[in-house]
């Protein structure tokens, strides 16, 4: 289940299910978004108790510019209190961040990592936007003008741009998702 809180009170009976199993040893791990857990903070203890030692969240972006472009809801606020409930129950984050939209720039890269960085994530899988064949994304990128790479498919893995944004190219898009990554902001 690649979003296995989209339904809380499912995953809540999961968790129940598991634990009246009485088993032992059992360690799971899995993807969630943080806005589930923001709602719904008392079942972070129960994941704990079913198993759950580390959880990919789906962070995505936290510019509040790439937000409105992207007509999102600004739920960083969401996030960081999902966020902390997990946290308080020592649960391992993964924060997942996606750069390469349209109007990234230095600026907005930079608050991806300082956001996750603030909420005291330490591991991060950052990904850059990637127009896979044969998908909505690659047609409306085509159509933007913003695939660079259309044929060497060898460099479609999430973690090389074949893309430009409004104001980088690939290279900087690159270079930028480096400097923040390593630099630990």
């Amino acid at each position: 289940d690649d979003n296995i809180t989209l339904d809380m009170e499912r995953f809540e009976l999961l968790c129940d299910g598991v634990i009246g199993l009485k088993l032992k040893n059992l360690v799971f791990t899995t993807q969630a978004s943080p806005i589930g857990f923001a709602q719904h903070p008392h079942i972070a203890p129960k994941m704990v108790k079913a198993g759950f030692v580390s959880i990919f969240l789906g962070i995505e972006n936290a510019s509040t510019k790439n937000l409105n472009e992207l007509n999102k809801p600004n739920t960083l606020t969401l996030i960081q209190k999902g966020v902390h409930a997990l946290q308080k129950e020592n649960i391992v984050i993964i924060g997942g961040i996606i750069n390469g939209l349209a109007k990234d720039d230095p600026v907005s890269i930079r608050e991806n990592y300082e956001f996750v960085k603030e909420l005291g994530i330490t591991s991060v899988m950052d990904q850059i936007l990637t127009p896979y064949p044969k998908t909505p994304l690659r047609a409306q990128m085509l159509q933007e003008g913003r695939v660079e790479n259309k044929r060497d498919f060898r460099w479609y893995d999430g973690y090389f741009s074949n893309v430009r944004t409004e104001h980088l190219t690939p290279e900087q898009l690159n270079f930028q998702r480096w400097k923040f990554n390593c630099s630990g902001v």
